[in-house]
């Protein structure tokens, strides 16, 4: 019987700056197998974690500067370097770390079009047969504005959903019910807006979709690291994106889309069935890819929409989610870097992750109060208090957001902080990770407070 080939001790290099790279960095932290890891930019909070191993953070390098983080893993002799941050496999980082003699756990810059161009992506989906909101594509505002005005006045549907075809840290999406709400959309992502001032490449092309949330329907998430061939699927969970309570207390238009606002896992709703709907999209993705001449060799993950029992695929990332990557991790009992060692090097059929028996996770992200708009320097900077007394009732800190300044940790973005809570049941996680969120505290602090509610209906 074949066993994993992989050193005893490796050197991790960590391609990410926010909280799921800091839930990378811990997770290594607990492989016996990792000697040195390193972070590209990391972050100040990365010093925390669990075990003695130091994680050396280079903060003048960011996860977009590929070939300052090629030179420096090479002069640090890195062995598997992780990608975190899509912009890194966008810019093509995968393709120069192997050309260098590095194993990656991250996709080439081909496969990664599936999620730095939406546009591709539908396409994509299209060719092969995997199910999707109906769509069309506008090169500009122009012709954007006319399908609109088609699908509202013609049509007759009851909303859609404008969609920035690149990269825009999950805030390239807006559900529009009504004609002005997309008119509006489309200038905001094409013209002059938050979208088109931050991320003025994404909108230079759109996707307008069909909206098929509603009654029936529920969003999911799903996870699989793949070696090119075969498939290891993580636990499911159930990432929460708007960026309040879904609860009638704020209207729909003003309750944006953001990278996501907190997590529950495993997803007591996943069905036998929905899985095998789900691992069957999986699998068409691999095969598709294949046959597209860009094998896919990383970590897929599915936006997903259940409708009617039946699962569609809204979108598709092409690294773990945050904070997908945070509470799914805490949940992992086997060694992550045997996972991501087998996926990088095609030997996925050799292991099968093992998961904390009996345990649930809740996580809450802690956001500075204007997110998503822009984190301008006003809102930046304030003293973070309470830290050590909500690690104290045992659950996981992650940074995201956060700076050192006089010794002191700032706010310095719009996500900030992730508290994960390991519990026996989702009650039990629930409170602990809410009773954390309250300890810390700056100016303008925000979070969701029914995160993992849901769960609480279907958990046995």
């Amino acid at each position: 019987m074949k066993t994993l080939e992989i050193p005893y001790e490796l050197t991790v290099g960590i391609a990410d700056g926010g909280g799921r790279g800091h839930a990378y960095a811990n997770a290594c932290r607990r492989s016996r197998l990792a000697k040195k890891i390193l972070g590209f930019k990391g972050g100040d909070g990365w010093s925390e974690g669990p075990e003695d191993k130091i994680v050396q953070c280079f903060s003048n390098i960011d996860a977009a500067d590929v070939d300052k983080i090629i030179v420096e893993s090479l002069n640090q002799r890195v062995q598997l370097l992780i990608a975190g941050q899509e912009i890194f496999l966008a810019n093509g980082g995968a393709d120069k770390a192997r050309d260098a003699g590095m194993k990656v756990l991250g996709c080439s810059r081909a496969a990664a079009r599936l999620e730095s161009s939406k546009v591709w992506a539908k396409w994509f989906f299209a060719k092969y047969g995997i199910p999707t909101a109906n769509f069309e594509t506008a090169n500009s505002p122009e012709e954007a504005t006319a399908i609109v005005d088609y699908w509202f006045l013609i049509k007759k549907v009851a909303a859609l959903v404008v969609k920035a075809d690149g990269l825009a840290e999950g805030k390239g999406v807006i559900s529009c019910f009504s004609l002005a709400e997309a008119r509006a959309a489309i200038r905001e992502t094409m013209v002059a807006g938050p979208v088109k001032k931050t991320y003025p490449e994404a909108g230079k092309k759109v996707v307008i979709e069909e909206w098929i949330g509603g009654p029936g329907t529920r969003e999911m998430s799903s996870t699989y690291f793949s070696d090119g061939d075969d498939l290891v699927e993580m636990i499911v969970g159930v990432d929460h994106k708007r960026r309040f309570a879904e609860d009638g207390k704020v209207d729909e238009k003003d309750n944006r889309n953001t990278g996501g606002m907190g997590l529950y896992a495993p997803d007591p709703e996943y069905t036998d069935d929905i899985r095998r709907q789900v691992r069957r999209i999986a699998k068409k993705i691999i095969a598709g890819m294949q046959k597209e001449a860009c094998p896919f060799q990383g970590i897929l993950y599915l936006g997903l929409m259940i409708r009617n029992g039946k699962v569609y695929v809204l979108e598709v990332n092409v690294r773990f989610g945050a904070p997908e990557a945070q509470g799914i991790l805490a949940l992992l009992e086997s060694d992550f870097l045997e996972l991501a060692w087998a996926a990088a090097t095609g030997q996925l059929a050799l292991v099968k992750p093992k998961w904390k028996k009996g345990k649930v996770s809740v996580t809450v992200t802690l956001v500075t109060g204007v997110y998503p708009s822009p984190i301008t320097a006003e809102y930046k900077g304030f003293e973070i208090t309470g830290i050590e007394e909500a690690r104290a009732l045992g659950v996981e800190i992650l940074h995201a957001g956060t700076k050192l300044k006089d010794g002191k940790f700032v706010n310095n973005g719009g996500r900030v902080i992730d508290i994960v809570a390991v519990a026996d049941t989702f009650r039990e996680a629930i409170d602990l990770a809410n009773k954390a969120a309250e300890l810390i505290y700056w100016q303008d602090r925000d979070y969701r407070k029914d995160i993992g509610r849901r769960a609480l209906a279907f958990a046995a």
